[in-house]
């Protein structure tokens, strides 16, 4: 529907290309090819699709299920440094903190900018504002903890905070959404799972087949007998 409303085309237009029933001016390809930041000859060559996805797939590291795991584990072990330091302080001096259970309070701020950090590097963007906001609400209740009086407006603080990190990520995600690279890579996602299914139907028809040509042995078989 975006693409039809970019081009003037209407949707049925889209589906007839999509389907292979018809084709695009070379005009129309060529304002396909601009807006989809790639060369006119990835929409003319045949072969060109399947191809640019295979060489793209071997380009890319394989993120394997361990080198996942590895990732998640880096990032726990410096979650509970900041939990083993909370403990060891909360043991060997229970005195110099008012409340005493404070350096656990403080422990909550400092794993989400762990998190924070380590999305950063290795995550999704959408992730990173998910734990800024936690970082943001940790953080304001840590300062209640700690300042007299328990100064509940505080709390005041972290609206516009949240805010401005609501408003970062809509303009962040809406930005990657239409960034023609993440266009690009959900299209060839888009041939990929075309590709498998008209493997699949193909495999299911082969043996349809098979088995009906058993069905006819059988029953020329059986004629004969």
């Amino acid at each position: 529907m975006e693409l039809a409303e970019k081009l003037n085309f209407s949707n049925k237009s889209i589906s007839k290309w999509e389907s292979g029933e018809a084709v695009p001016s070379v005009e129309v390809l060529q304002k396909m090819a601009t807006l989809y930041n790639v060369k006119l000859d990835y929409f003319v060559n045949i072969t060109h699709d399947e191809t640019d996805v295979k060489q793209e797939e071997e380009k890319k590291p394989k993120h394997t299920n361990r080198y996942i795991y590895n990732r998640l584990t880096i990032s726990l072990l410096c979650i509970c440094v900041v939990w083993i330091v909370a403990t060891y302080m909360f043991v060997i001096s229970p005195t110099l903190f008012t409340p005493t259970f404070l350096p656990f309070v403080w422990s909550l701020p400092l794993s989400f900018l762990m998190a924070v950090i380590f999305n950063c590097i290795w995550g999704k963007p959408e992730h990173t504002f998910w734990y800024l906001s936690f970082l943001n609400w940790t953080l304001i209740t840590s300062l209640f903890f700690t300042i007299p009086n328990y100064f509940w407006q505080i709390y005041f603080l972290g609206i516009p905070i949240q805010i401005v990190i609501l408003l970062c990520a809509n303009l962040v995600l809406n930005n990657k959404k239409n960034d023609p690279a993440t266009i690009h890579e959900k299209r060839k996602f888009i041939l990929f799972k075309n590709k498998k299914k008209r493997e699949k139907k193909n495999r299911k028809k082969l043996e349809e087949e098979a088995l009906s040509q058993e069905q006819n042995t059988e029953e020329n078989q059986t004629k004969k007998a």
